[in-house]
């Protein structure tokens, strides 16, 4: 029987990541999770407590190279 492994949560990761996105909201980029758009919240937990996948960042960024966008989308670890 395979055993889960669990990722390991560190408090400070999270305060970061919350600190960052909170950061790119207040300049106006949006935020997505695996296509919905989402809170800071709801992300930093998804990333943070997600076992056994990970979540890569796609910035979108406009014509001026202003990110206005940035999708989370989650990358099976096979």
């Amino acid at each position: 029987m395979r055993k889960k492994k669990h990722k390991y949560y560190n408090p400070a990761d999270a305060r970061a990541l919350f600190r960052e996105l909170r950061g790119y909201e207040r300049e106006g980029t949006q935020l997505f999770l695996d296509g919905y758009p989402c809170g800071t919240e709801d992300i930093v937990n998804a990333c943070m407590f997600a076992e056994e996948q990970v979540y890569m960042r796609d910035f979108i960024s406009d014509d001026k190279e202003k990110i206005k966008r940035i999708n989370f989308v989650k990358v099976d670890q096979k």
